[in-house]
């Protein structure tokens, strides 16, 4: 299935957009971002009885196809009912297609006028990076423990077609800062206070 859009699109946020009002358009109730207990679904479509989930990706390489894949099978577990989509700019390669068709998920490709597809990244390339999803579980830690090391600079991130990654090595290579002098002096003083009032309770 193919679905004609027209403009620009600098990020999976704005071809979600446009997917949902070409649906729109044709009849469909169609929502963007809908929450669930499994992150957030890019485009839910409803009409009557037909259900359909779509995950939109930017990049059409095997790295993204895997990732939507994983997505799109969680998503499932919230709407049992509902067909699975993956939507991109070009088609990805057969045994990306393959893969999808192996677990139930269809291919919606968008034509876009006025602007070329991009190019897929190389899998060398692909292997530079990680999701901050990825890079929590690399970790053991929350995903907002991963976005504050982002936005404090101790994760160095790069975008690739509207999508913010994070470098591999610099998640296999962190090393928590040592605490400041002042930090140290801070923690010992707290605890001599936590022994005072252990002792005049004690009294």
């Amino acid at each position: 299935m193919s679905l004609q859009l027209v403009g620009s699109f600098q990020c999976e946020a704005d071809l979600s957009e446009a997917i949902a009002r070409a649906f729109e358009r044709d009849g469909w109730q169609a929502e963007t971002e809908r929450v669930c207990r499994f992150g957030r679904i890019d485009v839910l479509l409803k009409r009557a009885a037909d259900v359909r989930i779509v995950e939109v990706k930017m990049q059409q390489d095997w790295r993204s196809v895997r990732v939507a894949l994983s997505q799109l099978l969680f998503y499932a577990e919230a709407y049992p009912d509902a067909s699975l989509w993956l939507a991109t700019p070009a088609p990805p390669d057969d045994a990306s297609l393959a893969a999808l068709q192996k677990h139930g998920i269809s291919f919606l490709e968008c034509e876009v006028s006025g602007v070329r597809a991009p190019a897929p990244v190389t899998k060398e390339e692909a292997e530079k990076f990680v999701t901050p999803a990825e890079a929590s579980r690399m970790r053991g830690v929350t995903r907002s423990a991963i976005s504050e090391l982002i936005r404090r600079g101790r994760l160095r991130t790069e975008i690739l077609y509207g999508v913010r990654l994070v470098y591999r090595a610099d998640v296999e290579n962190f090393q928590r800062a040592k605490p400041t002098k002042k930090a140290k002096a801070a923690t010992k003083t707290a605890s001599k206070k936590g022994k005072t009032k252990k002792t005049t309770g004690k009294k």
